[in-house]
């Protein structure tokens, strides 16, 4: 096993990282070990990614060729002092042992938190952070319990590599890290470079030991799992009792308005519309205000409805100088909203698209007077 403790075997300075490699078999099975952790202080710190390449004296089977695996322990959030590492692997029948006699001892002194390079040495972007894997919903609010899905692509797009691994953060504190392998063809083609096309990830976490509440979520990227880049924007990630699909509806309504709806066939190009007939893959663009009902209180977030089926959630908090100025309420000043919403996963026909509110405390929607109807139609066909 190969440990990678900063300078040197015994300490390593807060905010840096320590790589450990090595390989696991299952001896009762003859295979590889499906899963592999790395505890810390009696704690699982991170679950290692597993089915690399073995070393040359274990991979003579051919069952074993994949039996490697590289794990990484974040000392950022740990306190400073002594640590002891455990490295741990475990069964597909649920069965665990350790992988050394001794734990790692690791001493974190005290230094600069995790050492995130602010220079855009990665290009990427987050395509979808949420509690559901289908992209038809777009939420970045998860019910506590569910497993969160973050979705995206980093690459050095300058020097044509793709990142190699993509760590997700809440509050600055790493949650997950996974490799960057997901086949790209959208940013090969926009790069032209089919270098860059296994830049795509999918990293999950738990979220079961988060409270409730508003978490920040940041992405780094890295090509040797040591030195890290920050990626793309910072995204706020919600922690609901229910999700907003789930949420009890409250009977009093919200005040909100829709001011300007706007729709493009592709890119940016957004036109205004007075709303009636819409085509399949056309996207809407909705702008308007909205707040709690409680006086005081901003809301906890806008969503729209399309009758029972998908549920899309607004960029809320923008400022809106008018509103508050027209209703002689400061509150309103940051209740702006932006939402995009696609039309390809709609069948043809008529939609009612129902603005909602969440309750300042995530915890219940209210329903508004705020809503368009449109009829989606096919796209005519071109002649060939």
């Amino acid at each position: 096993m190969r440990r990678i403790l900063g300078k040197d075997s015994a300490s390593v300075r807060s905010g840096n990282t320590i790589e450990i490699t090595g390989w696991a078999l299952d001896v009762e099975e003859g295979l590889p070990a499906p899963r592999v952790f790395a505890v810390v202080d009696d704690t699982i710190a991170f679950e290692a990614l597993t089915g690399r390449e073995s070393p040359a004296h274990v991979r003579r089977n051919a069952d074993m060729s994949a039996a490697g695996f590289l794990a990484f322990v974040f000392t950022g959030s740990l306190a400073l002092g002594p640590h002891s590492i455990r490295i741990v692997a475990c069964n597909a029948a649920g069965t665990a042992w350790d992988l050394i006699a001794d734990p790692i001892v690791c001493y974190v002194e005290d230094t600069m938190r995790l050492p995130l390079r602010i220079e855009p040495a990665f290009s990427g972007n987050v395509d979808f952070v949420g509690g559901f894997r289908s992209r038809q919903s777009g939420l970045n609010s998860i019910r506590r319990g569910r497993t969160a899905y973050v979705r995206g692509w980093a690459a050095d797009v300058i020097n044509g590599r793709p990142a190699r691994y993509v760590m997700v953060m809440i509050d600055g504190r790493p949650r997950a890290t996974v490799a960057c392998e997901l086949d790209r063809v959208d940013v090969a083609a926009a790069y032209a470079n089919q270098q860059v096309k296994t830049s795509g990830f999918l990293a999950t976490f738990p979220t079961a030991d988060l409270v409730e509440g508003r978490y920040a979520l940041t992405i780094a990227a890295s090509s040797n799992g040591r030195s890290w880049h920050t990626v793309d924007d910072q995204f706020t990630l919600r922690i609901t009792r229910f999700a907003i699909d789930e949420m009890p509806r409250l009977t009093s309504l919200a005040p909100a308005r829709i001011d300007d709806v706007f729709v493009a066939n592709e890119g940016e190009n957004w036109k205004p519309v007075s709303l009636a007939r819409l085509a399949i893959g056309e996207r809407l663009k909705l702008r308007g205000w909205a707040r709690d009902p409680e006086p005081g209180k901003v809301a906890g977030g806008v969503f729209f409805s399309i009758e029972n089926g998908p549920v899309f959630e607004a960029n809320y908090g923008l400022e809106r100088f008018d509103a508050a100025e027209r209703l002689s309420d400061d509150a309103y000043r940051f209740a702006g909203f932006e939402a995009v919403i696609g039309t390809d996963n709609l069948r043809v026909g008529q939609h009612r698209l129902h603005l909602c509110v969440l309750a300042e405390d995530l915890c219940a929607a209210y329903e508004t007077a705020a809503w368009i109807n449109f009829d989606l139609e096919k796209l005519a066909s071109t002649p060939g």
